[in-house]
């Protein structure tokens, strides 16, 4: 009898082990499809928030904005997009709706040059880029979550920002800009948001028409992901497809691309990533039935 119970007592214990495997497995499946996907939006020709897929090169149209928007950017803890508009005149922090694309103003910024904008959780809240005077250094300037108001923090010391995004990893600030040496070209650069400085990290080089627009990151492949608009010659002598690019952060060398149709026009980007599953509590009742199961055979 000791013997029956012996065996019976390791077999149980064998069979708590493969549980806790499997359960656990099983979790980290699950969390692993979640974390390998997510949304990637858009904004079409400055007024309508569309979808994009990248796997089967579709951009599916979600809806009109109501008024201009050219940049932007996910804040997590609301689980919300958001953009800088121009409305009635004015440069305002906007509210877009996922589902519906309908934009709702936030309030005004108070700056009438403010472009690019990026969600940064170390202030809970936004981090923009605003064009210089007379053709001078942008600058970049912080944004309240819940009023729109804007406040200068410093000049970057280049031209042009087209993208900004913030990398959740390295905690680090990125964004699309031309040296003020040389306006037609593009670097991928760090910017400082203590200071507004920002330094080059290298050249992106789309060896295409028109300037890189939005700029992205993306937290599963680690790369930051930028958009390049596509051009439709009225004559159909000159066709450019929409294109969207990986940028490889240390470098800012394109690491990949997607084509999509020559009648598409983003103007920016924003990936929201799916929400990692809870545990299971089934599984955990399993868990404490078979340790009731031990008990009971001691």
């Amino acid at each position: 009898m000791k013997l029956n119970k012996s065996i019976l007592s390791t077999v149980a214990r064998g069979f708590v082990c493969c549980v806790v495997i499997v359960v656990f497995a099983s979790e980290d499946t699950a969390a692993l499809r979640a974390q390998e996907g997510g949304t990637l939006y858009g904004i079409d020709s400055f007024r309508t928030l569309v979808e994009i897929d990248l796997e089967n090169q579709q951009i599916t149209e979600i809806g009109e904005i109501g008024f201009p928007v050219n940049t932007l950017t996910y804040h997590p803890s609301t689980g919300e997009l958001f953009g800088i508009g121009t409305v009635d005149a004015d440069r305002k922090l906007v509210r877009i709706n996922e589902k519906t694309g309908l934009g709702t103003v936030v309030g005004s910024i108070g700056l009438d040059n403010a472009g690019d904008i990026a969600y940064a959780p170390s202030i809970d809240g936004f981090y923009a880029t605003a064009r210089g005077a007379s053709g001078g250094p942008s600058s970049l300037i912080q944004i309240d979550a819940e009023s729109g108001a804007g406040e200068i923090i410093g000049e970057t010391g280049f031209l042009g920002f087209l993208g900004l995004a913030y990398d959740n990893q390295d905690n680090l600030l990125f964004g699309t800009a031309a040296p003020v040496g040389a306006p037609s070209d593009t670097e991928l650069v760090v910017v400082d948001p203590a200071t507004g400085i920002a330094r080059a990290r290298g050249a992106v080089d789309t060896l295409t028409v028109g300037a890189p627009r939005g700029l992205t990151y993306h937290p599963f492949s680690n790369q930051l992901l930028v958009n390049v608009p596509g051009f439709a010659d009225p004559l159909g002598f000159s066709n450019e497809n929409q294109e969207i690019y990986g940028i490889d952060k240390l470098s800012g060398e394109l690491a990949s691309f997607t084509r999509f149709t020559i009648n598409d026009r983003i103007v920016a980007l924003a990936f929201v990533p799916n929400a990692i599953p809870e545990p299971a509590s089934s599984s955990f009742l399993m868990l404490g039935f078979v340790g009731t199961l031990l008990r009971r055979n001691r």
